[in-house]
């Protein structure tokens, strides 16, 4: 994995081309929720709604977080004096760090939907999350879309590397875009704070190099 520090952007295009021929699908990511959602103001300039979500679904995105949490809290928790009951109590407050224990009733239910709607051909769905490709914690949407008119317009608009950051669609603001290799790897990503991250096979990259984009890169 790569950060990107360097692009001339002046040869922007081929170089998402390069990218686009070795993925299936974009995303683009929106964030219902930063930090605590109940001690925001709703007047803050990062609150965000969580939104209606089912409560299959709610479930399902609750209990992958608490098993991500589990697996990270297992691998970094150095036990003191091997005590089961220790061990939950401090897994227990990592969870309230990250908000998990949402009722759903009083928080989601009567909620209104705000998740994203479009028609296009090109929209492949989306799914909300709280453990995405680079983020764990706040409720996220992914939405997918094909290699067609839409990711063409975004690239060929594109002044700079972050140009995404302005990007518009159905009058929605996305956050982060995403080219996906398939459906679980991520070749390319970019992060809130303007940076962007590669991730691509070593042949890749010696050929990213050759094609001299100007880039430079950093671990």
């Amino acid at each position: 994995m790569y950060y990107i520090e360097k692009l001339n952007n002046l040869v922007l295009t081929k170089f998402y081309d390069f990218l686009l021929l070795r993925c299936e699908k974009i995303s683009f990511k929106r964030s219902y929720q930063r930090g605590f959602i109940e001690k925001l103001d709703p007047m803050h300039p990062k609150y965000y709604e969580i939104g209606y979500i089912e409560k299959k679904n709610f479930d399902c995105i609750q209990e992958k977080l608490k098993e991500t949490l589990l697996k990270q809290f297992t691998n970094n928790y150095e036990f003191l004096d091997g005590s089961e009951e220790e061990f939950q109590k401090n897994f227990e407050e990592e969870l309230e760090v990250y908000n998990w224990n949402i009722d759903y009733n009083m928080k989601i239910k009567d909620s209104k939907d705000i998740s994203f709607k479009c028609k296009m051909k090109e929209y492949l769905g989306n799914e909300i999350t709280r453990c995405s490709y680079d983020t764990i914690g706040p409720f996220q949407e992914l939405c997918f879309f094909e290699k067609g008119n839409l990711v063409k317009e975004v690239i060929g608009n594109m002044k700079h590397l972050y140009d995404w950051e302005k990007f518009m669609i159905n009058c929605q603001q996305f956050e982060d875009i995403a080219f996906w290799r398939n459906d679980i790897e991520v070749i390319y990503h970019t992060l809130e704070g303007r940076q962007a991250v590669l991730n691509l096979t070593d042949e890749e990259y010696e050929e990213l190099l050759f094609l001299d984009f100007g880039i430079k890169l950093s671990k």
